[in-house]
This record gives C-alpha cells, structure tokens and sequence, in this order.
C-alpha cells in the first residue's frame, strides 16, 4: 500500500467496502485484483495489455487464432489516408480499452473523431481505477477493419487451464443481453443461473458452436498466467481474438457474487504469479517468502477440510 497509495485509495473509496481491503493476504476476487496492482508487474503485462503487441505476442507461442486486419498504425488521426476513411474501419487507441471510434457514425466528418483520437493519445488509460498495467505502454492508434455481423462477445475468465467463469453477450448495440456459463468437471460448458454485473438482462440462448474453439485457446493461453480475461468476437461461426484483460472491469467487480466468483477466487493461486515464481530483492523477498508460507499453510487447512467432509 505504500508503493502505490492512490491505488488503495481508490479502492477504499468502493461503495461495497466498509473495512480496509486485505491485499497483504488477499482472498477476495476484489482483493486479489488490487493484489496484482500492488506488487505483480509481470514484465508481460504491458505487451499482452497492448492492443497491438499482443497479437504478435500470442504468434510467437505458436497460439493460432484469427484476428481483425490492421490498415493503419500511427500517432495523428491527420495521417490517415482518406481512402482509409471509411465506414469499413474502427479507429483505436491501443493502450487502453473501450477507446473505440466507428469511423461509419462520424462520415464525412473527419472533425470530432479526430479530436477523440488525439485525447486517447494524451491519456493514460486506467487512472480512475489505478491499472499500472497501461502505464509502459507506447501510445498508438490504428485502424481496424470493422468485422460485419458480429453481435457477440465471449470472454473466458482462465485461471491457469480451468475456466469457471464465461460471459456470453448478444447484440450489443441493440437489445444487449448476456448469459454467464461455466466449464464443468468433464470440461462442457454449462450455463448457470448467476448474471453479468455489467448486463441487465440474461440471452437464455445456446452458447455459440464456436465457443469449444474459443475455450481451448483461452485454456492455452490461461496456463501462462495465475489469472487472465481472455476475449474473442464471434458471428456464431467465426472467432477472432479481441484482447486480454488483467483486472476485469478494472478489477472492482462491484456487486459480483455467486457461486463462480466463490470458485474463482478459491481457484485463484497466486503463488503461479510473476511475484511468487521470480527472486526478490529487499523488502519483497521478505514479504514473498511470507506470504509463501501463509498462503501454503492455507491451502493445507483447506485439504484438511476437504479429507473430512469426504469421510
């Protein structure tokens, strides 16, 4: 907390919380999440946080998976060319997320989207709920090629190789709906009855013939990590990746509860974390040979308790 004192600051500030957060030992979805920003910087999190890096990132591990064509890179919007102005493209900035310009609701105007774009490069993205992760990132926009009817969304939340959480969204821009499904002991997702915080209504549909694709590539991207959001766009037929998050929803998922949240944070390890696999120096080391030891002794009181109740 005294590394990054805005950063428990903001999260103190949570309507939910009326007790100091516990990041020192952190069991909590929320906690485990302010964990990371406290003390995980993962050399990898600024590339695989990068709209742009990542796709290069998830190429040289041998990961195959589609994803929307790059027209254009650059730093001024003024240098788009303008047959690249188009209502085929969205304009993004690559060092945060939801900075998306759809080229198709501002033509022939270049004016106010030009304006937005040049603020995305100013900003910092992930100020408001203190996501270091942003930070080291090189500010870039480019031009995305608008993928044409592809309603939906489906985010895997890994934790290593198992996936107990998975939100599925539908029609986004028109009568948004989402259902929340989970991988079941055989590995076959299954829907749940739990809703999405950010959604108000459940879909109630079949999850997409595409979703098995999208599991095993999230699963292998998940084994590389203690905890990643792995997200991908689909038509129902076709999957294309969209990006990895490391603190959903800012990693204050206000409101989240249910029988998947427990189950993600009892299968949330972070001892599998950049922190607690890499040597430290100082005040670190100290602090993550402890906490190696609480959170061993942890998980050895929760076998105990499993032995028992199977008995």
């Amino acid at each position: 907390m005294v590394k990054r004192p805005k950063t428990t600051l903001r999260y103190m500030q949570l309507p939910h919380y009326a007790w100091p957060p516990n990041p020192a030992l952190p069991r909590t979805i929320n906690d485990l999440f302010h964990w990371r920003k406290l003390f995980d910087d993962d050399p990898r999190f600024p590339i695989i946080a990068d709209k742009l890096r990542v796709a290069d990132w998830l190429r040289e591990r041998g990961i195959a998976v589609s994803t929307p064509e790059i027209a254009w890179i650059g730093t001024d919007p003024d240098d788009i060319p303008d047959a690249l102005w188009s209502a085929d493209y969205v304009l993004k900035a690559n060092h945060g997320s939801g900075w998306n310009i759809f080229l198709k609701d501002h033509l022939p105007d270049r004016g106010s989207p030009t304006r937005l774009a040049r603020r995305f490069i100013k900003q910092t993205y992930g100020a408001h709920w203190q996501e270091p992760f942003y930070r080291d990132i090189e500010p870039k926009l480019y031009l995305e090629r608008l993928i044409p009817n592809c309603p939906s969304e489906v985010k895997f939340y890994t934790i290593g190789e198992q996936v107990p959480r998975v939100f599925v969204s539908y029609d986004r821009d028109t009568d948004y709906k989402a259902d929340i499904w989970t991988e079941n002991a055989n590995g076959v997702l299954v829907l749940t009855e739990e809703f999405a915080t950010s959604v108000e209504k459940r879909a109630g549909r079949p999850v997409p013939d595409i979703a098995n694709e999208a599991l095993a590539i999230a699963r292998a991207i998940g084994r590389q990590f203690d905890h990643v959001r792995v997200d991908f766009l689909t038509d129902g037929e076709r999957l294309w990746f969209s990006e990895l998050t490391l603190a959903n929803l800012g990693g204050h998922m206000q409101g989240a509860q249910g029988s998947l949240i427990d189950r993600m944070e009892a299968a949330w390890d972070i001892r599998r974390s950049w922190f607690m696999q890499t040597p430290q120096t100082g005040w670190r080391k100290w602090y993550q040979a402890a906490l190696q030891r609480r959170l061993d002794a942890r998980q050895a009181k929760h076998s105990r308790r499993t032995k028992h109740a199977l008995r």
